[in-house]
């Protein structure tokens, strides 16, 4: 099984984050299940599997689900 890590960093204002943030989130939620689907119809014998996480330096890393509502 191979891995591959993309890693995106957003450095918004602080004024402007609570905005812009889960704007960012909502993106990031629809690129990922559009790879997915991509690497769907690709795979081989096992499903492939995706992951989307948010965090900063001065909190905890959390996962984010891919449809709204999904977060765990």
């Amino acid at each position: 099984m191979q891995t591959i890590t993309i890693e995106l960093r957003v450095d918004f204002d602080t004024v402007d984050a609570k905005l812009k943030e889960p704007i960012m989130l909502d993106l990031a939620q629809q690129k990922a299940r559009e790879l997915l689907t991509d690497a769907l119809l690709i795979a081989g014998k096992r499903e492939p599997q995706i992951m989307v996480t948010s965090g900063d330096f001065f909190a905890t890393t959390k996962e984010i689900g891919l449809f709204k509502g999904d977060a765990t």
